[in-house]
């Protein structure tokens, strides 16, 4: 017979080919068991301790994407200069927004926090809610769209799509494509829109 918790956390290993209740209980009460006990409960607790630690780190991880995800959206649906991301960031971590407290250059997605991570955040979006924006206008007895091209202090040139509809009696926005072009041209504009356009038709 063997003391499990001896076998694994115990300086001796307590092993007996006898069921004697009076042994058993001697070892229980002994000096090297309890220790042994002591050293399970300490592993346990560290366990415990990482386990929660890996998981706050997870949900922290989750809050930053989800707070930097609306922020892109804030910044693309009001106009604003792309520039203006960091600052905006920078601002609501200084007023100790949830989602940005740990927010630092070396985090999980302290690398999104520049002018090429709202880029790529904001074509994640557009993505995502041209589907939902398709069954909206779908239901809507009107829609209109709204194109801005704009250029980013890295000089690359952008084609924000926006489509507005009436929804439950409102009338909503939303964002449908962020998209980057050779240059600003009237011509460059029409091309990139015309083949949007006709894919957004062809799929209400």
């Amino acid at each position: 017979m063997n003391c499990s918790i001896c076998k694994m956390f115990g300086a001796v290993p307590f092993a007996s080919r006898c069921y004697k209740t009076s042994i058993l209980r001697r070892h229980a009460d002994g000096v090297s068991h309890t220790a042994a006990i002591k050293r399970k409960r300490e592993a346990d607790s560290a366990k415990n301790v990482m386990a929660k630690a890996i998981e706050d780190a997870r949900l922290q991880s989750a809050a930053e994407m989800k707070g930097l995800l609306k922020t892109a959206y804030f910044i693309a649906k009001n106009e604003m200069a792309k520039a203006k991301f960091c600052h905006v960031v920078k601002f609501l971590k200084e007023m100790e927004c949830p989602a940005f407290k740990k927010l630092t250059e070396t985090s999980s997605y302290g690398s999104y926090v520049n002018e090429k991570g709202l880029s790529e955040m904001q074509q994640a979006i557009a993505s995502t809610l041209v589907e939902d924006a398709d069954k909206a206008v779908e239901r809507s007895p009107v829609f209109s769209l709204i194109l801005d091209e704009s250029t980013d202090i890295s000089n690359t040139k952008r084609l924000i799509i926006c489509v507005r509809f009436i929804d439950v009696n409102k009338v909503k926005t939303k964002l449908i494509r962020n998209s980057e072009i050779a240059d600003g041209r009237a011509d460059t504009i029409v091309e990139d829109f015309g083949k949007f356009i006709f894919l957004f038709l062809t799929s209400v």
